[in-house]
C-alpha cells in the first residue's frame, strides 16, 4: 500500500505519467540526455533535467535521479521563487523513495516554508501532501494526519478560485483514507469513494485506478467478491491508459485476494502476467512481489520444486535492492519448503534467518514509532516559538519584496 501511495503522490506532485510505450523508457532517457547536451538556455536545461529525473523515479532508479537533481542544487537554493519550492519537493521525493526519510523531511519542510511565505496555495497543498506521505511511511501517523487535514482545509477554502484545489481535495480524501484504513474501515472506504468521484470527474484516470485498487485492498479480507470487482475496474483503466507498472500492482492485488482465500490456481495467471509486466518495465521491487506470490501459491498447491524455483529467483533479485520486507517474506517460504520437504536442518537455519529479519523489522518499526512520539512532543513544546519565528521571517520576506 505504501507503493500505491507513492505512485499517487508522484502523479499528483509532478503531473507526470510514465511513457506509454513500456519498451521505450530507456530510449526516452537517452533522447533527453542528447537534448540536454544541445540546450544552451538555463531554463531549457532545467526542464530537461526535470524530465530525466522523473523518468528515473518512475523506473525506481533513485541513485540516477539524485545525481541529476543535485546538479542544479546551488542554482535553485538562490532562487526563492516557487521553482525553489518545487525543487525542494523533488529532492524530498527522491530521498523518500530511497527510504532516507530524515533527509526527505528536511527538503520537504523547506518546500513547505517557501510555499507558505509566497502564499502559493497549490504549492502549499503539495507540500502538505508529500510531508504527510513521508511521515505516514515513517509510522508518524498523527503528524501525517495533521498535514492531510491541512491539505483538505486549504483545498476546501480555495475551491472557487484555484483550479487545482479540487484535485488536491481528492488527494486529501485519499490520504485520510490511508490513515483510517486500519482502524475505521467503513470511514476509510467512504473517503476513498469521495476521492474516486473527484478523480473520475476530473479525468485523472491514473489516480482513479490507484484509489479503486486501495478500496479493493481493504475488501480483500472481508468481501473477496467486492475486492475483485474494484481491482478489475482498476486493471481495466490502467490497461486503457497504458500505465503498465501500476497495472502490474493491480494484477498482483487480484492474485493476493485469491491467495487469501486458498485459490492459488486462480492467483497464478495474474501473478505471471504481473511478473512479465514488471520485467518489461524494469521494476525489480515489483518482480520480487510477483515472484514471492508465485512461490507462495505453489507451496499452497504442494508443488515444492516449482516453489523453490521462484524462491531462488526472489533471493537473486533481492541481492540488487536489499528490500528487507521482501527478504523476510522469502525466507518464510524457504523455511516452509525445507520443512515440508523433510530438510529439517536447512529448515532450522532458514527459520532463524526469517526470525532475525522479522525482529529487525519489528525493531525498526518500534524505533520509528518511538521517534515519532518524541518528535511530536518536541514539536508541541516548540510550537509557540516556531510560530513567532515564522511570522518574523514572513514579515522580513515581504519587506525584501517591497524594496
Amino acid at each position: 500500500m505504501k507503493k500505491a501511495f507513492l505512485y499517487l503522490i508522484f502523479s499528483l506532485l509532478f503531473c507526470f505519467t510514465p511513457p506509454s510505450n513500456i519498451y521505450a523508457q530507456q530510449d526516452v532517457i537517452d533522447s533527453l540526455k542528447q537534448e540536454l547536451e544541445k540546450a544552451d538556455v538555463d531554463s531549457s536545461k532545467k526542464n530537461i533535467h526535470n524530465y530525466i529525473i522523473r523518468n528515473y523515479l518512475v523506473r525506481d532508479k533513485n541513485e540516477e535521479a539524485l545525481k541529476y537533481a543535485l546538479q542544479y542544487y546551488d542554482i535553485m537554493v538562490e532562487n526563492k521563487s516557487i521553482q525553489y519550492s518545487n525543487y525542494m519537493n523533488l529532492l524530498g521525493g527522491i530521498y523518500d523513495n530511497r527510504s532516507v526519510y530524515d533527509s526527505a523531511i528536511i527538503f520537504l519542510q523547506k518546500a513547505m516554508e517557501s510555499a507558505e511565505y509566497l502564499e502559493d496555495y497549490v504549492a502549499m497543498g503539495r507540500s502538505y501532501l508529500y510531508l504527510g506521505g513521508t511521515m505516514f511511511k515513517q509510522g508518524r501517523k498523527e503528524e501525517a494526519l495533521n498535514y492531510f487535514l491541512k491539505l483538505r482545509k486549504i483545498s476546501e477554502q480555495n475551491l472557487d478560485i484555484e483550479p487545482e484545489a479540487k484535485n488536491n481535495l481528492a488527494s486529501a480524501y485519499y490520504s485520510i483514507a490511508m490513515i483510517l484504513k486500519e482502524v475505521e474501515q467503513d470511514k476509510s472506504i467512504g473517503y476513498y469513494l469521495k476521492a474516486a468521484e473527484i478523480f473520475e470527474e476530473a479525468k485523472k484516470f491514473q489516480n482513479l485506478a490507484i484509489t479503486l485498487r486501495s478500496i479493493g485492498y481493504i475488501y480483500a479480507r472481508v468481501k473477496p467478491d467486492s475486492a475483485i470487482y474494484y481491482h478489475q475496474r482498476s486493471v481495466k483503466i490502467l490497461r486503457e491508459i497504458k500505465s503498465y507498472t501500476s497495472l502490474a500492482y493491480s494484477l498482483s492485488n487480484i492474485a493476493f485476494t485469491y491467495t487469501l482465500f486458498s485459490q492459488p490456481k486462480k492467483a497464478i495467471p495474474y501473478l505471471r502476467n504481473a511478473l512479465d509486466t514488471f520485467r518489461l518495465t524494469q521494476h525489480p521491487r515489483g518482480e520480487i512481489i510477483a515472484v514471492n506470490g508465485l512461490a507462495e501459491a505453489y507451496i499452497t498447491m504442494g508443488k515444492l520444486d516449482s516453489a523453490q524455483k521462484y524462491i531462488s529467483e526472489a533471493l537473486s533479485l533481492n541481492d540488487s535492492i536489499n528490500d528487507l520486507d521482501a527478504l523476510h517474506e522469502t525466507y518464510k517460504m524457504v523455511y516452509q519448503v525445507d520443512s515440508l520437504g523433510g530438510n529439517y536442518l536447512n529448515a532450522l537455519n532458514s527459520y532463524i534467518k526469517y526470525r532475525t529479519l522479522r525482529d529487525t523489522l519489528l525493531k525498526n518499526e518500534i524505533v520509528s514509532e518511538l521517534t515519532a512520539k518524541y518528535e511530536t512532543e518536541k514539536k508541541k513544546l516548540k510550537m509557540p516559538n516556531s510560530r513567532q519565528k515564522m511570522l518574523k521571517k514572513k514579515q522580513k520576506y515581504r519587506l525584501e519584496i517591497t524594496f
